[in-house]
Formats: structure tokens, C-alpha cells, sequence
């Protein structure tokens, strides 16, 4: 019955009784009953601490409700990947596993993928939804012509786009012409999905290593392409990420950029970080895992690997 409260059982009350002063997270009690470290059998505590009886699995699940919840651990597995990972990174000599079994659910492009989907914000377009129509003139028709709906497509379109984004890119020595230009491919396969950019999209592409080199504004696929194909890598020097995230705060500041939503960044990591958590996602894309040098990776960032092989969609 929902809402009522269960007694606890004896064993139950006599374990936690015994864990006072014990961290009892999910993972240090994991690990004391792979050590068999409690005074009780394995079976004495599942029976005192069942709590569920599953007769409600039976029950036939709203398919929305299934779905959105999909969407919602997606999301949260998605990023949650990253930053454990990160985490685990900085955190020195300690031997640790809690980052395993969260990094084989979800690797590489596949994580860059739904890190950009997150930030897609909801838009009405002025085109015709041949999915979706008019009921009243449905059934207008069919109660005046007999059998004879009227269909009238909406005109507006309700879709998850993508509006304004800036791509940073390392031009310090490390970053090649060449894998620039696959972390553009990759980045365009994504945004060329369907669902996922406006016909006249808006995109910074910023060239920096310690200043700003080059600024290209991309509006359409095919501006997008030829500089992709066309692309000239310019400094060469060290690596600074600060003046990305100040040209970033000037174009706010002259109402260039209005809505943010992300940041991204496509480096080897190596280089001088900002201090300042800026007010947008700020998102670290390295090529290799092996390749990363980013223990001084700010807490605030996310961190994606881009792996190679084939794209898949």
C-alpha cells in the first residue's frame, strides 16, 4: 500500500545499530558484503531488509513514462560518465574502481553525442508538420461531406535545436590540421542530424592557442563544410584557454550572443585553464585517452573523448 511504513526487523535494527559511525554508502556496503564483514548471514539481511515484494512489476507500464525516463538516465549517465572519470583523474595515487563500470556503458563519440543533444532548446519553425493536422477541420469534414476529412497540416513545427554554439579550437603544436578536421566532422555529423539544427544556425568557430587567432561565424551547412574542408590552422604557439572564455564574454556583453548553451572545446588538454566557472557548459573534447594531460582540469568542466573508428548514427 503506497505510504505506509513498515516496522523494521530485529536483525535490521540490530545491523544498523552496528554500522553507527560506518559510512554507509552504496559502495562501502557493496564491498563489506563481498567481504562477508557482517555478523549476519547474507540471507538473515535480505530478508530484514526487503522492502519490496515486485507485485507491481506485473503491471503494464505507460510507454511516455517509460520513455522518459530512458531519456532522463541518458542523460545522467552521460554525464555523469565524464566527471567520475574526471574525478578519478585527479585524485593521485588512490587505487579506485568506482569509474568502471559506468565508462563501459557509455565511451567516446558516443558520449560528444548526447553531450550536445542536452543543450538542445525547443523552437517553433514556420514550416509545414505533415505529421501532425487540424482536428476541427477533420471532423468538419466527416460530419459535413461523409467520410470526407479535411486535413490541414499545422504550420508550425515544435523541434529540439540547437541555437547558438562556440567551438574553440588548439591551435597550439599538438593539434594537427587533420584532426581538427575529423573533430569537425564528427561535430557536423551530429548537428546534421535531423532534430538538431536550425536552417540558419549560428556557430563560433575560434582559433586560439595563448591569443585568439582566428574567428570564422558558420550560418549554414554549407559554410560549415567549406571550412571544414578549407580549414588553415593558425598559431602554433603555447596553449591558454582564458581568452577564448573572455572573447566569449565581450560577444555577450555586445548582444552577439544571446543564448548560449555551450562550449566546447577541442584540445590535448595541456594549457592554462580559467579559474571562474562561466554561466554556460563549458565541455573539454580530447582525441585520445591515452593522449590527456589535464590534471589541472577545473572541477566545473566536463570532460568527452572523442575515439576513433567510423561514425555511426
Amino acid at each position: 500500500m503506497a505510504g505506509a511504513i513498515y516496522p523494521l526487523a530485529p536483525e535490521a535494527r540490530d545491523c544498523m545499530a552496528w554500522l553507527q559511525g560506518t559510512p554507509a554508502s552504496a559502495e562501502n556496503l557493496y564491498h563489506m558484503l563481498q567481504k562477508e564483514a557482517f555478523p549476519w548471514p547474507a540471507e538473515t539481511l535480505r530478508t530484514a531488509f526487503m522492502r519490496d515484494d515486485h507485485h507491481f512489476w506485473i503491471q503494464k507500464a505507460d510507454p511516455c513514462r517509460l520513455e522518459a525516463i530512458k531519456h532522463k538516465w541518458e542523460k545522467i549517465t552521460a554525464y555523469t560518465s565524464q566527471n567520475v572519470q574526471g574525478m578519478s583523474k585527479r585524485a593521485g595515487s588512490r587505487k579506485g574502481d568506482r569509474s568502471d563500470c559506468v565508462e563501459r556503458l557509455h565511451k567516446g563519440k558516443y558520449d560528444y553525442r548526447r553531450f550536445l543533444k542536452r543543450f538542445a532548446v525547443p523552437r517553433e519553425e514556420v514550416e509545414l508538420d505533415t505529421e501532425s493536422f487540424d482536428y476541427i477541420f477533420y471532423h468538419y469534414g466527416m460530419e459535413h461531406y461523409g467520410n470526407m476529412p479535411l486535413i490541414e497540416p499545422l504550420e508550425y513545427k515544435e523541434g529540439h535545436k540547437l541555437e547558438e554554439l562556440v567551438i574553440a579550437i588548439d591551435t597550439s603544436g599538438s593539434c594537427s590540421r587533420e584532426m581538427v578536421q575529423r573533430f569537425l566532422e564528427e561535430t557536423y555529423a551530429i548537428l546534421n542530424e535531423k532534430e538538431n539544427f536550425f536552417k540558419k544556425m549560428k556557430v563560433y568557430i575560434i582559433q586560439c592557442d595563448c591569443y585568439i587567432q582566428d574567428v570564422a561565424v558558420v550560418t549554414s551547412q554549407e559554410t560549415w563544410k567549406n571550412y571544414r574542408e578549407h580549414i588553415r590552422i593558425q598559431g602554433r604557439g603555447g596553449t591558454d584557454f582564458r581568452p577564448v572564455f573572455n572573447y566569449v564574454e565581450q560577444l555577450k556583453e555586445q548582444k552577439e550572443i544571446r543564448n548560449l548553451k555551450a562550449l566546447i572545446y577541442f584540445t590535448d588538454g595541456d594549457g592554462i585553464y580559467p579559474r571562474v566557472k562561466p554561466d554556460y557548459e563549458a565541455a573539454f573534447v580530447f582525441l585520445r585517452e591515452e593522449s590527456l594531460k589535464q590534471q589541472m582540469l577545473p572541477g566545473w568542466a566536463v570532460k568527452l573523448i572523442l575515439e576513433g573508428g567510423s561514425h555511426e548514427h
